[in-house]
């Protein structure tokens, strides 16, 4: 137990959870809006509505931003994953940045 305490002490600093928990404070204060979080769970059928409730939701932001071309998942949210097949989806439209539909 004090090998795991000494541990997270190196990661956090020399005042340990404490200076940890000032950081991430500190770090929060700096987000202007609530983060935006993107949850994509499974397959089949459950991937394709998900795909699709996101196609909408991207043509609505793109509408409502008044965009000439298709409004990216990976720059309007924060933070996107997934599991199973909604986590191959994740990476697709978070890391290599593609989009929902095409025009």
């Amino acid at each position: 137990m004090n090998m795991v305490t000494t541990d997270i002490d190196n990661l956090a600093g020399n005042d340990g959870i404490s200076n940890l928990a000032t950081q991430v404070f500190t770090a929060s204060k700096k987000i202007k809006h609530r983060p935006r979080i993107l949850c994509l769970d499974g397959g089949g059928v459950y991937g394709l509505s998900e795909l699709l409730i996101l196609r909408r939701l991207m043509n609505d932001v793109t509408l409502a931003a008044n965009l000439d071309s298709p409004a990216l998942p990976c720059k309007y949210f924060d933070l996107i994953g997934g599991v199973g097949m909604g986590g191959l989806v994740a990476v697709m439209i978070g890391r290599l940045c593609m989009v929902t539909s095409q025009k």
